[in-house]
């Protein structure tokens, strides 16, 4: 059995706490969780493989934060004994709990941000896919992540940046303009790469979808050189990686040394 705090403060046989039920915080997904789980369906395979690369062997309790459908559980579950994922969407969790019907794991509704974090417990492994910008600002938010990760531990982050082109299309008024484009590429993408046209609709229908817009407006991701001076500010010793134009990941081991 799992003795950490974290895994013992948060498993709850897949049902979500008080708390949870109160919260979601603003950045959920519900209502547009069948689209996203496409979505990533679709998108995350070159992701899927440097997670492969950069997790650890083997971990005793891993936490995925924000989570969602559980895109990278197959995973996780096969690199680590006992797996929670957390989330402020019940709709993707649901998603999540009917896929993966593991002894193994438990997925906990609740609200994330910077001043919540550090409730989570401690664990071997935490792991974030495209859900720490969404949580407040970045240098905060991962001032609270490294308090997870236990002495020995490993933090495996995925995180979307700002294109330098929008900033560029920002600062000419043409971001909206710029928005669209995208939108229409990235279906674009999906009808070559998939030769489905259902699928690029659904693509075009999700990153055009009133709730998507609005959690990307709220959203706060960091700009290319941002994202490596604030990561190796707040993780020491961290390594960042380019995983595509609007992706870049981070890998972090913390010492076995108490820190001062």
């Amino acid at each position: 059995m799992p003795t950490s705090s974290g895994t013992s403060r948060l498993r709850a046989k897949g049902r979500p706490s008080t708390d949870a039920r109160k919260s979601s915080g603003s950045a959920s997904f519900d209502g547009i969780s069948h689209l996203y789980d496409r979505f990533a369906q679709l998108t995350q395979d070159d992701l899927a493989r440097w997670v492969a690369e950069h997790l650890p062997p083997f971990s005793q309790e891993a936490l995925d934060i924000g989570c969602g459908t559980g895109q990278f559980h197959d995973l996780l579950l096969a690199r680590s004994e006992w797996l929670t994922g957390v989330d402020v969407s019940a709709d993707q969790l649901q998603v999540a709990r009917d896929r993966y019907r593991s002894s193994r794991v438990t997925y906990t509704l609740r609200r994330l941000d910077a001043g919540t974090l550090h409730q989570l417990g401690q664990y071997d492994l935490v792991f974030s896919s495209t859900a720490l910008h969404h949580l407040g600002p970045a240098d905060e938010v991962l001032r609270q992540v490294r308090c997870l990760v236990k002495p020995g531990g490993t933090l495996v982050v995925i995180d979307c940046i700002r294109p330098p082109q929008g900033i560029l299309m920002a600062r000419m008024g043409m971001f909206e303009w710029w928005r669209w484009l995208r939108c229409l590429h990235g279906a674009a993408k999906v009808l070559v790469r998939r030769r489905s046209w259902r699928d690029a609709a659904l693509m075009f229908e999700l990153r055009t979808h009133p709730t998507w817009r609005r959690l990307a407006a709220e959203a706060l991701p960091l700009g290319k050189e941002e994202f490596d001076r604030v990561y190796t500010r707040r993780l020491p010793g961290a390594r960042t990686y380019g995983l595509n134009s609007s992706t870049r990941g981070a890998v972090w081991r913390r010492s076995l040394q108490p820190e001062e």
